[in-house]
């Protein structure tokens, strides 16, 4: 079909340059014609190779040449350095751009996959003139996973647009003859390169935690294979739980350092590193009971809260100054104790606090357990003085001349007053503590006389709903209060790295909670 096509545009442009060559000088008017022969003559046939001057260019691949003992790992892939010779065997020039390209037989059983990426193609601008050939030289690139322990045959392919959505055919170039773009094939042996991109945790309590490293090429469990732990001069073979294609699991030896340590893939003879690295650090455990913690820090605690509640300005006047005091803050922490105050068909009552103070005294008046206490719970008790009468009532009677005496009111003695903090402790990072607490404030009332005995009820219910409600909440409030916490957090933490004789130099990472007491996790 070309050869026709060529053929019939030769003779087009004779004919049209026969039509339009000038006549000059004169002609005869009569034409005579010569006798018909009885025979027409053969026309000579045209010799098409004499025409290649009109065939288009063709593009071949010389030689390509892969250096495949010299791959080089780049992230999660291996770059073989390569060179080859694009030449154009054609009669006219390339003019366009084209690509080159790679494909792949992975095992060598002879089937070609292309490599669509657009990135990985090699775009060439040059023109190129008959007869003529161009070097191009770069880096073939295989994923890791896809060459490691692998036999991967290779060639390139000139002119190919495989990496398009909806690629032409016969590429970008017009070529004599399209079946001849593909270059010799490249054998490469592979050998083994797992790749580690990512580790399930920064942290492993050794002996304990299992940790996950994640990646490619780790190919199937193998005696000559392990994960190495490096800390130092130290290289140390992990105790291996699983291991697939792209994950393997681990647990640090007991025998391991603590600290920042590398785990990789090695040798389990040589203990040679075969792979890159991720880091973790390595931890070890101390263990504190509970109730060696809360003796001690029951000593503290009793210098550290230092509770008043305080309504009666010595007359019937309310006016509230109670307030918690801090240690280490210069200001005292308001609490929000209300008027108690009763209404009756007999007349009104009203009851002021009267210096209700916590127990002061390293010998009593505080004290913690865990009494019906989750893991990670203590309750602080705080204990309150009680001497003589606390709560001051007076009386007024109905109707607008009625004003407040002491007189027809009874005064009030609160028993067994105690506010009790729930602390429940987290786990902040860093080697840090927190908390979220919880504060009931209760106590037992009582008089005597039968005005006392006829609002005896009703006051009750006043002092439940708004005296020990209020004053928990307040108290709650304080000890939540963003400096409360960072001073008794402080503080625990101390206390737990004395119990425990750590070193300057060695960090707490974190804290785990038993029902006998706490983990310690540290470097």
């Amino acid at each position: 079909m070309l050869k026709d096509r060529i053929a019939f545009r030769v003779a087009a442009v004779l004919f049209f340059a026969l039509l339009t060559t000038p006549v000059f000088g004169t002609f005869a008017q009569t034409i005579t014609t010569a006798p018909m022969p009885s025979k027409v003559p053969e026309l000579p046939k045209v010799n098409l190779p004499e025409l290649d001057l009109l065939q288009p260019p063709d593009l071949v691949i010389e030689s390509l040449e892969i250096e495949t003992g010299k791959g080089a790992k780049h992230g999660d892939e291996t770059w073989y350095p390569f060179s080859l010779g694009v030449k154009n065997i054609g009669k006219l020039p390339v003019t366009d751009h084209f690509y080159i390209v790679f494909e792949r037989d992975f095992g060598g059983q002879g089937s070609w996959e292309p490599d669509r990426e657009r990135s990985n193609a090699i775009r060439i601008d040059k023109p190129i003139l008959p007869d003529q050939a161009i070097g191009v030289s770069g880096h073939l690139k295989l994923r890791i996973s896809q060459v490691s322990e692998r036999t991967v045959v290779v060639r390139a392919l000139v002119d190919s647009a495989v990496f398009e959505e909806f690629p032409p055919p016969d590429g970008y170039i017009r070529e004599l003859n399209e079946n001849n773009n593909s270059s010799n094939a490249v054998t490469i042996q592979g050998r083994y390169q797992p790749n580690l991109t990512g580790i399930s945790i920064d942290r492993a309590l050794k002996g304990a935690d299992e940790v996950i490293i994640t990646g490619s090429g780790f190919g199937s469990q193998d005696p000559g294979r392990t994960v190495l732990l490096l800390k130092d001069s130290q290289k140390l073979p992990a105790e291996i739980t699983r291991w697939t294609e792209h994950s393997i699991g681990f647990q640090v030896p007991v025998s391991a350092q603590l600290g920042y340590t590398r785990a990789c893939i090695g040798s389990s003879d040589t203990l040679f590193p075969v792979s890159n690295s991720q880091g973790l650090i390595v931890l070890g455990s101390l263990e504190l009971p509970w109730v060696d913690l809360l003796d001690a820090f029951n000593i503290f605690m009793r210098t550290f809260f230092s509770i008043r509640l305080h309504t009666w300005t010595g007359s019937s006047n309310y006016e509230n100054i109670s307030a918690m005091e801090v240690y280490g803050q210069e200001d005292p922490f308001p609490l929000e104790v209300p008027l108690v105050q009763l209404d009756t068909d007999v007349g009104h009552y009203r009851f002021l606090i009267n210096d209700l103070n916590s127990a002061r005294g390293i010998e009593w008046g505080f004290s913690m357990n865990r009494n019906n206490c989750e893991d990670n719970q203590f309750r602080l008790v705080i204990d309150f003085e009680s001497e003589g009468y606390e709560l001051i009532g007076y009386y007024k009677v109905l109707g607008p001349a009625g004003k407040w005496d002491r007189t027809g009111a009874p005064d009030v003695d609160v028993d067994k007053v105690s506010v009790e903090v729930l602390f429940r402790l987290r786990d902040a990072g860093g080697g840090r503590l927190d908390y979220d607490a919880g504060a009931i404030f209760k106590g037992d009332v009582s008089a005597s006389g039968p005005v006392w005995n006829s609002i005896l009820n009703t006051f009750q219910k006043g002092w439940r709903d708004d005296i020990e409600k209020e004053v928990g909440l307040s108290v709650r409030i304080g000890v939540n209060e963003q400096q409360t916490r960072y001073q008794i957090c402080s503080s625990f933490v101390t206390s737990i790295r004395q119990l425990l004789k750590m070193k300057d130099n060695e960090k707490i990472s974190g804290y785990n909670f038993t029902s006998n007491g706490i983990q310690v996790l540290y470097y």
